[in-house]
């Protein structure tokens, strides 16, 4: 009996492995192995089942050999060892996980968000970041800002926001198969914190820490409207002083930085320059009644009969008005030129801003004097000062504060208005 059994064991053992000097077969009934493999399994209705391990198993194999093959059971797919400096390897396309995190802190207008690429897949990766819209599903087609692929968490600045605002956001990782995406998240922007330099002359100004950037405006003094001293002609309007303005300028967390705050010109001069750091905004030019009017942020207007108008700075302001046979030159405004000669002396406009939260001009021109008018010149909005129709008037002063120019007079003696002070404005 015990030989009858061996001999059957025997005879299914044989059957069930081939034995030759090229290799071995396992097959259910007696085949060769093929001669390229050393190890040939043959089966019509089972398969090969390799060793089925996570990734955490995985990667607690010591020295794992080029080649190596298990089961991923994590990824659900075959994995290969390629080598120390590849790693292992997957034929199957296994995407990026990533997660979106929070929005900390907001600044106004820029806020940081945070995300985790929690795996990197087996997909090469073209770059990660987040993605932002005031619209629900924010996408790579929307507002973005990415940064170049790496496991584990990462934030990116969002600039140029809108105060007040609620915005969608979410993470997002592109590869070469597509764009995957994080879970949608909102925020909300603040109204921002409003700082104002109103006083002429000098301030200083330390960055909070964790601020990286301002939404700055930046005003120069309004030049002095023109008068007659010393020739009785009629004087131009003054020109409003530069206006810059940056949506987004960047600033070092912990940094003191300098500001000047520029007085407006009295009667034929023109105003002083407003500073913040390194961004500096020209005085007004001033306005002038036997001579052309001067340059500056915006140019001061010119006087009867005749005289031209001055430049504007390229970015600042622009030029003043020219002198005609009735009237006087309006002085240049931060967002639109003088008028010139018979059409009256009306000074430039100025520019609008919300920076303080509500809209408001800032760099009119002043207004010339005209010869026969009913009602005074007017100065362009953003504070400038209104001119004269009468001998021997007084030109209305720029507002303070505004940049606005003074309004030119006529005769002599008469009084030129004196240009509106400059400002410096940050929110943030």
């Amino acid at each position: 009996m015990l030989i009858r059994i061996f001999c059957f064991v025997f005879s299914f053992t044989f059957l069930a492995f081939g034995l030759s000097g090229q290799g071995v077969v396992i097959s259910p009934s007696n085949t060769q192995p093929d001669s390229s493999a050393i190890l040939d399994l043959v089966d019509s209705t089972r398969g090969f089942l390799p060793p089925r391990l996570t990734s955490v198993q995985r990667n607690a194999i010591l020295n794992p050999a080029p080649g190596l093959t298990i089961f991923n059971t994590d990824i659900r797919c075959l994995e290969f060892y390629r080598g120390p400096q590849e790693g292992w390897y997957s034929p199957c396309p296994v995407l990026p996980q990533i997660s979106t995190d929070s929005v900390n802190p907001i600044f106004g207008s820029s806020a940081t968000a945070h995300a985790t690429l929690v795996q990197m897949g087996n997909q090469p990766i073209i770059t990660q970041g987040i993605c932002w819209s005031t619209l629900p599903n924010p996408s790579i087609l929307t507002d973005t800002a990415g940064l170049s692929p790496g496991i584990g968490a990462f934030q990116v600045s969002m600039k140029n926001l809108s105060f007040q605002t609620l915005y969608y956001y979410r993470a997002f990782v592109e590869t070469a198969m597509g764009v995957v995406y994080g879970a949608v998240d909102t925020f909300r922007t603040t109204a921002g914190t409003v700082v104002q330099f109103t006083s002429v002359g000098s301030h200083q100004w330390q960055v909070p820490q964790g601020l990286n950037a301002i939404e700055l405006l930046v005003v120069a003094g309004g030049g002095g409207g023109g008068n007659g001293q010393g020739c009785g002609w009629e004087g131009g309007g003054g020109g409003a002083g530069g206006v810059l303005y940056h949506a987004q300028f960047l600033v070092v967390a912990g940094n003191t930085i300098s500001i000047a705050v520029g007085a407006g010109g009295s009667a034929n001069n023109n105003g002083q320059n407003s500073q913040f750091g390194t961004v500096v905004a020209m005085g007004g030019g001033a306005g002038r009644s036997c001579s052309n009017g001067l340059n500056g942020g915006s140019g001061g207007g010119g006087g009867h009969p005749g005289t031209a108008g001055g430049s504007g700075q390229a970015g600042q302001g622009n030029a003043g008005g020219n002198g005609g046979t009735s009237s006087a030159g309006g002085g240049g405004g931060a967002g639109a030129p003088g008028n010139s000669g018979p059409a009256g002396g009306k000074g430039g406009d100025g520019l609008a801003f919300g920076i303080t939260g509500s809209q408001q001009f800032y760099g009119g021109g002043g207004a010339g004097w005209s010869g026969a008018c009913n009602v005074p010149p007017q100065g362009g909005l953003g504070g400038g000062g209104n001119g004269t129709c009468i001998t021997h008037g007084v030109g209305g002063a720029g507002q303070p504060n505004t940049g606005g120019g003074g309004g030119g007079c006529q005769g002599s003696p008469c009084t030129g208005g004196a240009g509106g002070s400059g400002l410096v404005v940050l929110r943030y």
